[in-house]
């Protein structure tokens, strides 16, 4: 577990109150995630035109890993995660019960090959693949405007 998960100031003071919500429940998961490294007290992100940047700290505030993840990496696996969220986001009625219990599995499946992605990139950081999972919902949530994915987007 983490004392401290946070996006850079300049993520958060460019965001709108809703999105910043979302980010409070994203990285209150991922800190509370028992898979770290035992060292890593603290991590800081921050996402920009080329990339996701990780910054994990030790107990006294030294660096313990910086690391840099091209958003091409994880754009086809968004891409992918964000069109099921859009179709579980229709009426249950239109789909029917089979199709959205397909499409919620599909989503899972994805949302693990995500994690499982950000898993290799994060080693120096010890992540297990419950907490890159949850990177991974972190990084949906910087990347699109999740508050506009209505109910489908959940944690």
């Amino acid at each position: 577990m983490l004392d401290d998960a946070r996006v850079s100031a300049e993520l958060w003071s460019a965001a709108h109150e809703r999105r910043r919500i979302e980010y409070r429940v994203c990285l209150e998961g991922l800190r509370r995630a028992p898979g770290f490294d035992a060292r890593l007290r603290s991590l800081e992100i921050h996402l920009d035109g080329q990339a996701l940047h990780l910054r994990g700290f030790e107990a006294d505030g030294s660096v313990l890993a910086e690391l840099e993840i091209a958003r091409s990496d994880l754009s086809a696996l968004t891409r992918e995660y964000l069109e099921i969220v859009a179709l579980l986001g229709e009426r249950q009625e239109a789909v029917g019960v089979s199709r959205m219990e397909a499409l919620d599995m599909a989503k899972k499946v994805v949302h693990d090959r995500g994690g499982r992605l950000l898993l290799r990139r994060c080693r120096p950081l010890g992540f297990d693949l419950d907490s890159a999972r949850r990177l991974f919902s972190v990084w949906v949530a910087l990347s699109v405007d999740t508050t506009r994915l209505g109910a489908a987007f959940t944690h």
